[in-house]
């Protein structure tokens, strides 16, 4: 079996503002293993990293996920847990207004682990040249760090650019 197709990672994947995971992606992450994919209203939940980080504090994630406004939020939970992190369209630009919900540690720590960011070049809600500006600002070619440009995605990842991006993002773990 090859490593990305393992079945027991666990981890945690957080979806965009006002969206949720659809049935088709929840389906595969739960083939993954135990991956922690909740229905988040991020409004009524503005706190949502420090519920994640003391949930998992002491347990083992083989990574984090998420996209937009999830993959911003993911990015701090992975810099305070040191864990793996993939991003996909994350929504940097929305960094000041989530301030305030972000732990302080979090802004000042830096990321120790693998990255990767799926930046859509098409992508209509968050500016992708801030998203790629954001990444390379923090990141020099000597760090466990990839950004794929995708020259056609919009913001919405669709189910095949998901599971792809996924399983890039295993074999970077390798």
């Amino acid at each position: 079996m090859d490593f990305f197709m393992k079945t027991d990672w666990t981890g945690i994947y957080l979806h965009g503002y006002q969206g949720y995971v659809t049935p088709e992606k929840k389906i595969f992450l739960e083939g993954l293993g135990e991956i922690y994919a909740p229905t988040i209203d991020y409004d009524q939940q503005p706190t949502i990293i420090f519920q994640l980080l003391e949930q998992f504090k002491d347990q083992k994630l083989d990574f984090v996920a998420g996209t937009s406004l999830g993959g911003l939020l993911i990015y701090h939970v992975a810099m305070m847990l040191e864990v793996p992190c993939l991003l996909l369209n994350p929504a940097v630009t929305a960094l000041e207004q989530v301030k305030p919900f972000l732990p302080q540690e979090a802004l000042k720590r830096k990321h120790s682990s693998k990255l990767m960011v799926l930046t859509g070049m098409e992508d209509e809600m968050v500016d992708p040249l801030k998203q790629i500006e954001f990444f390379e600002n923090r990141y020099t070619s000597t760090q466990d760090f990839q950004l794929i440009q995708d020259s056609s995605l919009g913001h919405f990842v669709p189910y095949e650019t998901f599971e792809a991006t996924f399983q890039a993002f295993f074999k970077f773990l390798k």
